[in-house]
């Protein structure tokens, strides 16, 4: 007795539901003063010791977390922070900045393409160095380095949910002894299962 196989093909292939598609890191970071390396800027204490960085599709997007400081017996605050592309003869944008509750009361957030940076050119605006420069914001501004401990960061994989499509009835191909054929009323998904006319398989077959 000859076999015959009845087979229903899908023609769109589902993709996994998830996916590790990027990396967390918490890197250890700190404040340099600039031209004096190894030398604390007076901004260190107001950062968090670690910092977040994200990677994804090649970028790296970074998280620095920053608190009220005493600074020259006055209380200071960091309100603005520029990174330079490279040198300090370089383009430069402003962080992205969001309040936060906890003791640390504001992130700084910006992107980079170059892999894992150990030092990043900055520009530091604290509002007591421009109340003792005397001037309007900004008067007080200081170069520095973003210094990044990569040899001792922790990462994490960061697993993220990836749509899953449902086919369509012009997706759904009927085959019947390797040999595909359509009926009158497509088929179609219902409920998770497909449907398809009863008496035109069976004439089929």
């Amino acid at each position: 007795m000859k076999k015959i196989f009845l087979s229903i093909v899908l023609a769109l292939v589902l993709v996994s539901s998830f996916g590790f598609a990027a990396t967390k890191y918490e890197v250890p970071v700190k404040l340099e003063k600039f031209g004096e390396p190894g030398k604390e800027s007076m901004g260190n204490p107001s950062l968090r010791p670690t910092a977040e960085v994200t990677e994804k599709d090649g970028k790296y997007s970074y998280k620095i977390f920053a608190k009220k400081m005493e600074f020259m017996n006055m209380e200071g605050e960091l309100v603005k922070l520029f990174i330079y592309e490279g040198d300090k003869d370089s383009n430069r944008v402003e962080t992205k900045q969001s309040p936060i509750t906890g003791e640390y009361n504001k992130t700084h957030e910006f992107e980079r393409t170059n892999p894992k940076e150990d030092k990043i050119l900055v520009a530091v605006w604290v509002d007591a160095m421009d109340a003792i420069a005397g001037g309007g914001p900004g008067s007080g501004e200081q170069k520095a380095y973003l210094v990044f401990d990569w040899k001792n960061a922790k990462a994490t994989e960061i697993k993220e949910a990836k749509a899953e499509k449902a086919p369509t009835s012009s997706e759904i191909k009927i085959v019947v002894s390797g040999k595909e054929i359509k009926p009158e009323t497509p088929a179609y998904i219902e409920n998770g299962r497909t449907m398809v006319p009863l008496r035109f398989i069976s004439e089929a077959l």
